[in-house]
């Protein structure tokens, strides 16, 4: 357990992949689960576990397979968090992409800016970032598959509308 200027962050164990964030004010005398009864009970049911776990000090056990992301996944996710950050603080796409991929591009003219690979990986990270923003982040909890192009479909007809982050 962790006192924050924000709250009280209580961690399973150091490393854990399990945290929960109580913002400031009193703790609550007695909790709940709420687990809805649909086609994600069993991922429900073995977080619910965990959680439970969790709360006797006890090891926690595995994430499923199927929730859990691969280093590749991870690093992505990452870099996408780090781009949109940044957008949000108010740095240039150019700035970013400095600082995402290791190769300083601020000083190039224009024309080269718009035929970096830099600039179109940027793009993509961006794109992706906030389909994951617009509720895509359920597709992981879910254990639904979080490779190749996840939103692109007949459902989504490719759409990129609406509440985007660098837009």
């Amino acid at each position: 357990m962790q006192e924050g200027s924000d709250g009280l962050y209580l961690l399973a164990s150091a490393g854990s992949d399990l945290k929960v964030w109580l913002p400031r004010g009193d703790l609550p005398v007695k909790g709940a689960f709420v687990v809805p009864i649909d086609d994600h009970l069993d991922i429900r049911l073995h977080n619910l576990r965990r959680a439970l776990r969790w709360l006797k000090r006890e090891p926690l056990g595995p994430v499923l397979r199927r929730q859990g992301l691969s280093n590749f996944h991870r690093h992505r996710f990452v870099r996408m968090l780090r781009a949109v950050d940044g957008l949000r603080a108010g740095a240039s796409r150019r700035e970013i992409a400095s600082s995402l991929f290791s190769r300083d591009v601020r000083s190039l003219s224009a024309i080269e800016w718009k035929n970096t690979s830099e600039r179109r990986q940027l793009a993509r990270l961006l794109a992706e970032a906030n389909e994951y923003i617009q509720g895509g982040y359920l597709r992981i909890l879910t254990g639904m598959r979080t490779r190749g192009h996840l939103f692109v479909g007949p459902d989504r007809g490719g759409s990129r509308a609406g509440g985007q982050v660098g837009k």
